[in-house]
């Protein structure tokens, strides 16, 4: 049930105002605390409010996103098309903005399906993605309810400061630092799929005696998307820290391992027999483990605690096939 206060606050706001937290509370007539309650409030609900000089407004899409008119040729809208597809589930404004890429062509030659199709099974919350990305862009916060993968382990609940959405291996993450999980190794930075999180909402602090939204107050940090991608042996990230794994393919797998680049720190060794030493530098993760026991006549040279998780692994699944 939507609050009065909330209605009022964002009507007051809506022809542009940018007030105060005194102004805002007098209009209201409610306490200064309050008021950023009620603020609070409507950005869990989705509204975009605006902090400037201690004065807070509703966001425009003319005034913050602005608005383009540009010209594409037939070619480039078609083009295009594929590329917005591919955020389509994402947000609201890709499909706004297929409508009117689609128009363009309407009585071209070019009016016709993409060649390239773009599918994903993500059924991402739409209330969650506008409020991520809100939070990436104002250095806000976030409250979690994330449900793992493992269906054995209960929902969790990460205060987490988000960084980047990044699309990785067919599905949509968000990457940042979980104040959570600080104490784990690698102080709680960490990937969680979108699709998975279940509700996002700005976390709350003390200041002056009020409780505030929480934004990160330290310097914008040092993260580098491609860098945290390529440190990890697939989306499973790993705890541990990267160490070299040396892998020995048989001949007869040797060309197909030699095709596939998983990690940027890959080395590759062919032998005279026409087998092939496979070597990389990455954390032991769960990922790595599958990939490996996915191929016939691969041995696990090294580390050795590598070689027994795919040991494990290979007899669990004889256990359960047998």
């Amino acid at each position: 049930m939507t609050n009065e206060n909330d209605i009022r606050l964002i009507q007051r706001l809506e022809g542009g105002a940018a007030l105060s937290a005194v102004e805002l509370a007098e209009h209201l007539g409610i306490s200064r605390a309050s008021v950023y309650r009620v603020i609070q409030r409507c950005e869990n609900r989705g509204y975009n409010i605006v902090r400037e000089r201690g004065r807070f407004r509703l966001a425009s899409r003319d005034r913050d996103a602005g608005r383009f008119e540009f010209s594409l040729s037939a070619q480039q809208a078609h083009d295009l098309v594929a590329a917005v597809e591919s955020v389509r589930r994402l947000t609201p404004y890709a499909a706004e903005a297929l409508e009117v890429l689609r128009k363009t062509l309407i009585g071209s030659k070019l009016e016709r399906p993409s060649a390239v199709y773009y599918h994903s099974y993500d059924e991402i919350d739409p209330e969650v993605y506008p409020r991520v990305v809100a939070a990436i862009e104002q250095r806000k916060v976030l409250e979690l309810t994330y449900k793992p993968t493992n269906v054995k382990r209960s929902l969790s609940q990460h205060t987490f400061e988000p960084y980047r959405i990044i699309f990785w291996n067919g599905h949509y993450y968000l990457a940042g630092r979980s104040r959570t999980f600080s104490h784990k190794p690698g102080g709680g930075l960490m990937h969680l799929r979108l699709d998975r999180i279940l509700e996002a909402k700005v976390a709350v602090a003390w200041h002056e005696g009020q409780k505030v939204p929480d934004t990160l107050t330290f310097p914008e940090p040092d993260f580098d998307p491609q860098a945290y991608v390529e440190r990890s042996f697939g989306t499973f990230g790993g705890d541990g820290e990267p160490e070299e794994v040396v892998l020995h393919f048989p001949a007869h797998n040797a060309k197909a391992a030699a095709e596939v680049q998983r990690h940027p720190s890959r080395k590759l060794l062919p032998q005279d027999d026409g087998s092939l030493i496979y070597k990389l530098t990455v954390p032991i993760t769960e990922e790595l483990v599958w990939w490996a026991a996915s191929w016939k006549g691969l041995r696990v040279l090294a580390p050795d605690h590598l070689r027994e998780k795919v040991r494990r692994h290979c007899l669990e699944l004889a256990y359960l096939n047998q």
